[in-house]
């Protein structure tokens, strides 16, 4: 049968719309450069640990709970970066600051994580007539497949511009 037209979607970490627009460059764009700045505060072993430690908690926060950020904090190999800063921070030392922060890095890490594992993921449930209903899951379309078709859509792109 045909689709009577209900359809519902769920995301899994963000209420966003089906269809990217506008608003929705504006938000990666600002999420990218408070993920940049976060990183470079974690990154940079010159900042106070106190300064360290809520630039980790922040970006675990917002990468948790938006969408957007998650990606951003993908692409910018965050995750790594938390790890190799939490590594750095030296091991035995009782200096509760020290102490707080590595544990900040180490959950910002797995934050990135897990919010990297789901790539996205968005479920949508399509009714048919009869009473049918079928289950879709996406994902990012940098994720998976998708991103291997956009990366050939690009280099198809230029390969048939005119010289």
């Amino acid at each position: 049968g045909k689709p009577d037209g209900h359809t519902h979607a769920t995301r899994m970490g963000d209420e966003n719309d089906a269809v990217a627009d506008e608003g929705d460059w504006y938000a990666a764009l600002v999420a990218g450069e408070y993920v940049g700045d976060w990183l470079d505060t974690v990154r940079n072993a010159k900042i106070p640990p106190g300064r360290r430690t809520r630039a980790a908690r922040q970006l675990a926060e917002k990468v948790a709970a938006d969408r957007t950020y998650a990606d951003e904090a993908r692409e910018g190999d965050a995750a790594d970066v938390c790890e190799a800063a939490a590594r750095d921070v030296p091991e035995g030392d009782d200096d509760e600051r020290l102490v707080a922060m590595r544990e900040a890095f180490e959950s910002c890490a797995a934050a990135c994580r897990a919010a990297a594992q789901d790539g996205g993921a968005r479920e949508r449930a399509i009714s048919f007539e009869g009473g049918r209903e079928v289950v879709v899951r996406e994902i990012a379309l940098g994720v998976g497949v998708g991103a291997k078709v956009w990366r050939g859509g690009g280099m198809l792109g230029g390969g048939a511009a005119p010289p």
